[in-house]
């Protein structure tokens, strides 16, 4: 089988040259025929049976003019962009040393998931994600999701506003001096770890009215909490059902509020008044929340769900395999356009991202770092960069919560 050859193709975005149309015609480009070398190319003499990645965003396309060439993507198209490549292998700004690892890293990743999934990059017209989450995602997860055997417009609306992408908080700027920094999951076992969770296993849904009205939680006074009777019964039906209940925050923890407000994007989104059940269960951890109706369905593991090897069997996995694996799930966590109906499967799956992340986020809260935002397996932070004596804090912790700092850190 051949595999589709992949290139780089680095365009100087002159940030400073400021707004408007600003057409080029060459750029900078690394490919197999020499993947140790960096030279100037113009954009009309790329290689045809090639795909080049490039730094510009898919936004900046028109303005750069790069919507003329068909076979130039974004990083996004493989499901990593160059800029998280850069920052988690700590790689040079000089493009001589970047671009043939980001050759490396892209073509081997291109290969594997044509070799993995079946795809052909060459014939796929928006990314590689959109291709798997087509392959993946179950049959009966694409249909219209029914309430009583039958559609149901609310029902589609709290699926839907369950599904929150990037969780940010409500500090922009704490500090005159600050950076932003990181620390992720290892990318294998997160995933095999969300691949085995309970997720919705029919389309079909029941209305459940028996959690209308009550109360679960913590307030800021310890003396006043939830129904711990309703938090418990809701915990037990989240060990066999899947659904989406109605919430209302009511009131939340200030010190956690800051840094996890509920429904809060990184974008404007309508306010939340859904959430998955398990994220209703973890609300309660610091907020006192009012439930309302639940929309449930049986909990079943995916049907490809992957094996949990035992602890002794676990092995050092490359950079390639764990991309490739968070590539498996983010696939299925984000809609597609074309997707028809709500997916109660993606919903689940970013409610379960969001869930592991603000437990693992409470402990540096608790420890005095600022957490700047967290999805997709990672927690990123700010901190001053003159303040060494934070900074090895920072790194302590990190390792000692099992997680992989951003490179510059060690």
């Amino acid at each position: 089988m051949s595999f589709t050859k992949i290139g780089i193709i680095w365009i100087d975005d002159n940030k400073g040259s400021g707004v408007g149309m600003r057409h080029v015609d060459s750029g900078y480009e690394c490919t197999s025929s020499d993947p140790s070398k960096v030279r100037k190319i113009r954009l009309n003499d790329l290689k045809p049976n090639h795909i080049y990645i490039t730094n510009i965003k898919p936004n900046n396309y028109k303005r750069f003019g790069l919507d003329r060439y068909k076979n130039i993507n974004s990083s996004k198209f493989l499901g990593v962009t160059l800029s998280t490549i850069a920052i988690e292998l700590g790689l040079s700004d000089k493009l001589s040393e970047k671009l043939p690892i980001f050759y490396t890293v892209c073509q081997l990743l291109a290969t594997k998931l044509e070799e993995q999934f079946g795809i052909n990059l060459m014939r796929t017209e928006f990314t590689a994600t959109r291709e798997i989450h087509a392959k993946l995602l179950p049959d009966n997860q694409r249909e219209r999701p029914l309430l009583s055997m039958a559609p149901s417009l609310e029902l589609e609306r709290a699926i839907t506003n369950s599904m929150q992408k990037m969780q940010a908080n409500t500090l922009r700027k704490s500090r005159d001096i600050q950076s932003i920094t990181s620390a992720r999951f290892p990318r294998v076992p997160y995933t095999l770890t969300m691949l085995n969770l309970l997720y919705p296993a029919s389309n079909e849904y029941t209305m459940n009215q028996n959690f209308n009205g009550y109360m679960i939680g913590q307030s800021e006074k310890s003396n006043i909490c939830g129904d711990t009777d309703v938090l418990n019964e809701l915990t037990e039906l989240a060990k066999t059902h899947c659904g989406f209940i109605e919430v209302e925050q009511i009131s939340s923890i200030s010190k956690y509020s800051d840094y996890w407000p509920f429904g809060k994007e990184l974008q404007s989104t309508p306010p939340r008044r859904w959430a998955a059940i398990p994220e209703a269960i973890d609300l309660a951890n610091y907020s006192m929340i009012k439930l309302g109706t639940l929309y449930m369905t049986e909990g079943k593991k995916l049907p490809f769900a992957p094996t949990m090897p035992e602890p002794n069997e676990v092995r050092f996995l490359s950079y390639i395999n764990g991309l490739v694996n968070e590539i498996v799930w983010t696939s299925i966590a984000y809609s597609q356009a074309n997707d028809r109906y709500p997916s109660p499967v993606s919903t689940y799956i970013r409610a379960y991202d969001r869930i592991m992340l603000r437990l693992k986020a409470k402990t540096f809260v608790d420890n005095q770092i600022e957490v700047s935002s967290f999805n997709t397996g990672s927690i990123r932070f700010y901190i001053d960069p003159t303040d060494k004596a934070e900074t090895q804090k920072l790194k302590e912790l990190i390792l000692s919560e099992n997680m992989i700092p951003q490179i510059d850190l060690l």
